[in-house]
């Protein structure tokens, strides 16, 4: 699904704009005169706007900038309040999320570090002794303790003189995070130390973020991080395996894992940390990916990790590493980049196409991995210059997606106009379209929707609604599994981030589709409740409560987990995910695409990996679209491709390929299915250039809106397919009339 409102500092960049009138990047007297008296003229006078100026404007400039603003709003001072309560409807936000975007901030700096092999020692210390200081300003204080303690940069003090001396002894204030974090908590800067400001403390908020952070990202490719108790946090994808997650071999069942005989060779698939035994948590260095280890003896089961005896000493984790026989090649590979199931039934077309993705360049993971700015404000540029957009200040689509509107819409546009997309910076391509062809495939949106979760008339305006973000929480955000957004949608570039050359005129581009749609979401998030209560049986047990059995919230969007593993109804939930395989196949079937080109539909951080069911979730969707194409007859599909790439060990590739080739027999359905390691994009344009109509499945959000956070700097799948292609143009409500047309929506069983 879609990256949320707290992956990015756009909410900042928001509240900055309501107030940068002019548009000139900085905030000046006039542009705060004219938004704060025009609210309250009683209160803002000349005087008092004088009065913030001179306590915000840092640099003496005469306007603020943006760091500027975020260190004035969070000091203590009536202007602030007065800030707060005249922009009423953005109170919120500038206090909570613009606390929530520093926080993250700070998280993607402390990954950063995370990666610096420099860094790392220091890192590890400071997080921990910032844990422990800031539990104990929740959890003590005793005779003496003041109540809004402080943090000295030098010498000691009377106030957590212990903890706090654990954060200077440590380093924190330098490493890249850490000082962020403290700001969030409420700390702010009084000469040499950092006091607790009590009524603008939020330190359970960090805690909990930080806590989290330390869970997820203690992985050993990154990190070795431990809690304040000293014990290893879990690894993401590590070869620990979850209770009652059996659907594979996993290397800590001993019972199950290959035996290991003393004097074997073995290869490190990635950077691992070298334990001083299989015992201890104590690393005395990292072993590069690559290195050979020779095991020292059978290997041994320690809180859940298969933890290998190395020669001359030392232990490793087991689960990453692949057996070298004696000869010297690799007894266990890595993953293949492509895997083929089924037959091809003498399709001489379908298998020279195979032929040709088989063969395509590797995937490019590195150029569009990050916040993809570039790419963002490539299409700002282009959405502004071409399609007369412009941003509604203060406005949102839903909470933390920027409104906009065009000025002039395209059906009011010369047809014959050439509307050109050249990237951010002028390169060897651009990426021409007519307004009449923009029209034509503006013209081919439709909406298939599930006829028995959508009913008559009332369901279509249901629908209506929700593709312009209207949608409640709960059983309406679940509805949108059940519908199916269809376009013909060009590829405006790979993930490389290179513009694909096309002229006005060529009709290869139109021949792929963008198949937009929602997953199951297991990511805990208010706005897709239902999801929860509908395929946990414990999320009672699963969420805190408070005492009047109302579910805690973090950040306004988050529930709160007690750490109690979740419990999936397994049956429900194959039933309604092969449900949803069923629909949006039919729904391309019936525009008659040939090459589906599937993705891990609900698969990233959704899968509920932190629920403890990420395993049980991956298995049980290939499992779905398996048994969908096994038992369906379709007329045009040909063959189905998933794009699978592979990120890391154990991804969902290999989850793939354990269900189609043994599951418990190997596929053998009548619709061939290759799985690659590749580019969505590179499979789709090069099915469309072999004549294919070729269809992209789009990981959307619940929310309904097209590319949702797509101007956040933080995209998730969805947001990368707005940068990438031409959806914005065709599937968002505000650009394409047709979206909100209940004409376009199209009923179908299911």
């Amino acid at each position: 699904m879609a990256t949320g409102p707290d992956d990015t500092a756009q909410h900042i960049v928001m509240v900055f704009k309501c107030f940068d009138t002019d548009g000139d990047g900085r905030i000046g007297r006039k542009d705060m005169a004219g938004v704060l008296q025009s609210i309250d003229p009683g209160y803002w006078s000349e005087d008092k706007l004088d009065e913030v100026l001179r306590e915000a404007d840092l640099n003496a400039d005469g306007k603020l900038q943006y760091e500027e603003l975020v260190k004035w709003i969070f000091k203590k001072g009536d202007h602030q309040r007065a800030f707060g309560n005249a922009v009423d409807q953005l109170a919120q936000l500038v206090k909570e999320d613009v606390r929530r975007v520093v926080i993250n901030e700070a998280l993607r700096e402390l990954k950063a570090a995370a990666k610096d092999k420099e860094e790392r020692v220091t890192l590890r210390s400071s997080l921990k002794a910032l844990l422990e200081f800031l539990e104990h300003i929740i959890s003590y204080a005793g005779p003496g303790e003041t109540e809004c303690p402080s943090l000295r940069r030098t010498s000691t003090g009377t106030n957590f003189v212990v903890a706090a001396e654990k954060v200077m002894s440590s380093n924190a204030f330098p490493v890249r995070g850490c000082s962020e974090l403290l700001t969030a908590a409420g700390f702010r800067e009084d000469g040499d130390k950092l006091v607790l400001a009590q009524d603008n403390a939020h330190v359970s908020l960090v805690v909990e973020e930080l806590q989290a952070f330390l869970e997820q990202n203690g992985d050993a490719d990154v990190l070795l991080l431990r809690d304040t108790s000293g014990r290893v946090l879990g690894r993401e994808g590590s070869a620990k395996c979850n209770a009652g997650e059996d659907d594979f071999i996993c290397v800590s069942d001993l019972s199950r894992t290959p035996a290991v005989a003393e004097g074997e060779v073995f290869y490190c698939v990635q950077e691992l940390p070298l334990f001083k035994s299989t015992v201890s948590e104590d690393v005395t260095r990292y072993l590069r990916e690559g290195t050979e280890v020779v095991a020292a003896g059978p290997p041994e089961e320690v809180d859940g990790y298969m933890m290998l005896p190395i020669k001359p000493t030392g232990a490793v984790e087991l689960g990453f590493l692949w057996r070298i026989e004696p000869e010297g090649e690799l007894a266990s590979e890595p993953p293949p980049e492509w895997e083929l199931y089924g037959s091809m039934q003498n399709d001489d077309s379908v298998k020279k196409l195979v032929d040709l993705l088989t063969l395509l360049p590797g995937m490019d993971k590195k150029t569009m991995s990050g916040a993809c700015s570039s790419q963002t404000f490539a299409m700002e540029d282009f959405m502004e210059r071409e399609l007369t957009m412009h941003s509604l200040p203060g406005e949102c689509f839903v909470q933390g997606v920027k409104a906009f509107e065009l000025r002039s819409g395209l059906a009011d546009m010369p047809a014959d106009k050439e509307l050109c997309y050249t990237g951010i910076r002028s390169g060897p391509h651009t990426f021409k379209m007519s307004v009449k062809e923009v029209l034509e495939w503006q013209s081919s949106f439709r909406t298939y929707y599930a006829a028995d979760v959508y009913v008559g008339d009332e369901g279509k305006e249901l629908l209506q609604a929700s593709l312009q973000g209207k949608s409640d929480a709960g059983k309406e955000a679940w509805m949108m599994k059940f519908a199916i957004r269809c376009s013909k949608n060009p590829v405006i570039m790979k993930f490389d981030g290179q513009v694909l050359g096309r002229e006005i005129g060529d009709e290869t581009s139109g021949m792929v589709y963008l198949i937009s749609v929602c997953g199951i979401d297991f990511a805990s998030r208010v706005h897709d409740h239902l999801d929860l209560t509908t395929y946990i049986t414990n999320w009672r047990d699963v969420y805190k409560f408070d005492d009047n059995s109302i579910p805690i919230v973090m950040g306004g969007r988050d529930f709160m987990l007690t750490g109690v593993p979740a419990v999936l109804d397994v049956k429900k939930l194959l039933y309604d995910l092969k449900k949803m395989a069923r629909l949006r196949l039919r729904a391309q079937d019936a525009l008659g695409i040939e090459v589906v080109v599937e993705v891990g539909l609900g698969l990233g951080v959704f899968a509920g990996d932190g629920l403890g069911i990420g395993k049980r979730v991956r298995t049980m969707s290939a499992l779905a679209i398996r048994q969908v194409l096994e038992e369906e007859t379709f007329e045009h599909i040909k063959l189905v491709v998933l794009s699978l790439p592979i990120f890391r060990l154990r991804d969902n590739f290999h989850y793939f390929s354990a269900v189609f080739s043994k599951h418990p027999d190997r596929y053998a359905g009548r619709i061939p299915v290759l799985l690659m390691d590749q580019d969505m994009h590179a499979i789709a344009t090069a099915a469309a250039a072999a004549g294919f109509k070729a269809g992209e499945l789009n990981p959307a959000d619940s929310h309904g809106i097209f590319g949702e956070y797509w101007q956040n700097l933080g995209p998730g799948t969805e947001e990368k397919l707005a940068l990438t292609t031409c959806g914005l143009l065709t599937q968002h409500h505000a650009v394409n009339p047709g979206v909100l047309d209940k004409r376009n929506y199209i009923a179908m069983e299911c």
